[in-house]
């Protein structure tokens, strides 16, 4: 567990929220070839993935679709649970890294990246903070790790809102202008999904449910004298 000592119930309902928002993104997957050529708006708002994004923006290039509904649409679907992280970061410290990349940061180069923050960055890291946090889109490093990092560098949550905001609107400026930009192209390829929606979301499904039970399997299993 990324806090020390005995659990609060900050701590609980963090973690909690950030393992349902998983399960959300997980639930979502097999809908969202359904959804993106009807429903595009939707699965902007429910997801803000890369595809609808780009989908909407050969959609308005088309006339097909209206750009005001899709900029709130997007900031809600791109936004709503990296408060989390920010809260993860403030609760439990730069303790959260290792939680959050599934105690890779304890080894490789998530530990080395850690020991940088920590050391390297020591007094002078609240400076650029904000600018990770508008950059956090366009990074190789995982954004739910740079807003963690917010909270743990003591950034208010009204200020990593807005900086999130900023680019996360940048991000969905550059998705709608490529999907802009391929136009009729784009709108092909995604009517092309939606019309195979239904098989892709079963391949989809089935994929799930075949790592779970290979995950399940790799599992080891208790001796009897283990299990006494």
């Amino acid at each position: 567990m990324p806090w020390t000592g005995k659990a609060r119930a900050a701590d609980l309902i963090c973690l909690g929220a950030i393992t349902l928002s998983g399960f959300y993104y997980l639930a979502l997957a097999p809908l969202r070839p359904l959804l993106i050529a009807r429903h595009t708006t939707l699965l902007v708002l429910l997801t803000g993935s890369t595809e609808s994004l780009i989908a909407a923006g050969a959609y308005v290039h088309v006339g097909r679709l209206p750009l005001l509904p899709v900029l709130p649409a997007a900031l809600v679907g791109l936004m709503k649970f990296d408060v989390l992280y920010w809260w993860a970061g403030k609760l439990w410290g730069p303790r959260v890294a290792e939680f959050l990349t599934g105690g890779r940061a304890s080894d490789g180069r998530w530990r080395r990246w850690i020991q940088w923050w920590q050391r390297r960055l020591s007094g002078i890291v609240s400076r650029f903070t904000p600018l990770a946090v508008v950059a956090a889109p366009f990074l190789p490093i995982p954004s739910s790790l740079l807003y963690a990092a917010a909270g743990w560098e003591g950034m208010r949550w009204v200020w990593f809102l807005l900086f999130d905001a900023a680019g996360e609107l940048l991000w969905t400026g550059l998705l709608l202008w490529l999907g802009y930009s391929l136009g009729q192209r784009a709108v092909r390829v995604v009517e092309a999904i939606s019309e195979y929606g239904l098989w892709i979301s079963l391949a989809i499904i089935a994929l799930v449910m075949a790592r779970v039970v290979w995950v399940t399997a790799r599992q080891p299993r208790e001796t009897p004298g283990q299990a006494g």
